[in-house]
């Protein structure tokens, strides 16, 4: 099975599994929702799925359960499993990581209240929207929520995702909604201050300016 298949089969696994669960506080974020669902062709090598601990749902632990055993997760990651629990109750990140798949990876992020993120995650999750993935349904965040998360972790990797983001808009015409994303920006001055240092990278860079109207236009 190619790379890429058994990628697809794990991801599925993982959904299913979100599914048959039951919870129903989660959100898919990260460069899989850029890649798959707004035209953001950058390579993603991990799925990220968000799980709100606020207050924990009564099905938490009977999806982890399931999770780890549908894809196999390593013994020692989770043993003993009451201080795995407490682990993530406080918030740490469950990274799995599929045997024979090099550069892939499925990251479990609990958010709870003391997250340091907390509030624009929550944001993103109470104005989510379902998507169809494969004939799965799914919770992603707007474009305009997804920028903005990708503003929250702002890693080398982050600033080069919403540059390229901004090229491809200039290629395809792809509108941003600029109100909802300045109405969530003004909430958040960190977060208007690294926007606008990715639109400083896309002028000097590659010329692009965006247009009061949300779309990407290249000056001559």
């Amino acid at each position: 099975m190619s790379f890429e298949r058994k990628r697809v089969a794990l991801i599925r696994r993982l959904l299913r599994t979100v599914k048959r669960s039951g919870i129903e506080k989660w959100l898919l974020v990260g460069m899989f929702v850029g890649e798959e669902f707004y035209q953001v062709s950058v390579r993603t090598y991990d799925i990220d799925l968000c799980l709100f601990l606020d207050p924990e749902e009564e099905g938490l632990e009977n999806f982890l359960r399931m999770l780890v055993k549908t894809l196999r997760v390593n013994p020692k990651d989770i043993t003993p499993w009451e201080q795995f629990m407490e682990r993530i109750r406080k918030g740490e990140i469950l990274v799995i990581e599929p045997a024979g798949l090099v550069n892939f990876h499925i990251d479990i992020i609990p958010i709870t209240p003391n997250h340091e993120n907390y509030r624009i995650f929550r944001e993103a999750f109470d104005n989510r929207i379902s998507a169809h993935w494969r004939c799965i349904q799914i919770n992603i965040p707007t474009r305009e929520y997804w920028i903005a998360l990708k503003l929250v972790g702002f890693r080398e990797k982050d600033k080069y995702h919403l540059v390229e983001m901004l090229r491809l808009y200039n290629i395809l015409r792809i509108r941003i909604d600029i109100k909802k994303l300045n109405k969530i920006l003004r909430k958040y001055q960190y977060l208007r201050d690294r926007w606008e240092t990715i639109l400083s990278i896309a002028k000097k860079d590659y010329n692009l300016w965006l247009t009061e109207k949300g779309y990407i236009t290249q000056l001559k």
